[in-house]
């Protein structure tokens, strides 16, 4: 869940409620696909319940996700087609937010703009550090004990931690309705 944080500490009550009223609530089952790697996927994902695999084709597994993930945000940022296959690990509900709609949003309000992008740019480069910590041999920061996730974060997040978590379970009340 602690990614999750990254993005709703930066994004302001409106853009949530603005994501929520323009986002489907989705069921993906067990064993079912959410993404296929190479084909283009239309919408933003929040992992609302649930836990899914990302695979990559010739690598294997290269993720695990869980409660608070966002899916689909690299072909989000570079319009590329999907890099790995997403996949439900246990039954799952998602919020769906259509990337088209998104970006239409950020042409009309250009401080939601500037708030999603530092978002994801937060998002990403925690990802990063993450991955770049596996290669070296090291337990990334979202490893281990979720009880200890919080004091890994660094202070720009801790300033919003609370607010970024209250946000993120509205978010949750309303879209398991």
């Amino acid at each position: 869940m602690r990614r999750v944080l990254f993005i709703f500490g930066q994004l302001s009550d409106d853009d949530i409620e603005w994501l929520v009223t323009r986002g489907e609530r989705t069921e993906i089952p067990t064993g079912n696909v959410l993404i296929h790697e190479g084909v283009h996927a239309p919408n933003l994902y929040f992992l609302i319940d649930g836990r899914m695999s990302v695979d990559v084709g010739g690598v294997g597994r290269v993720a695990n996700l869980g409660r608070g993930e966002v899916i689909g945000e690299m072909s989000f940022v570079d319009s590329s087609p999907p890099g790995a296959t997403v996949t439900a690990r246990e039954d799952c509900l998602l919020l769906g937010i259509n990337k088209e709609e998104i970006l239409s949003h950020m042409k009309q309000d250009s401080d939601f703009a500037s708030r999603f992008y530092k978002a994801l740019a937060i998002f990403l480069s925690n990802r990063l550090r993450d991955t770049t910590l596996q290669m070296r041999g090291e337990k990334p920061a979202d490893g281990g004990d979720e009880d200890d996730k919080e004091g890994q974060l660094d202070d720009m997040i801790l300033k919003t931690v609370h607010l970024a978590a209250y946000r993120f379970n509205r978010l949750v009340e309303k879209v398991r309705g």
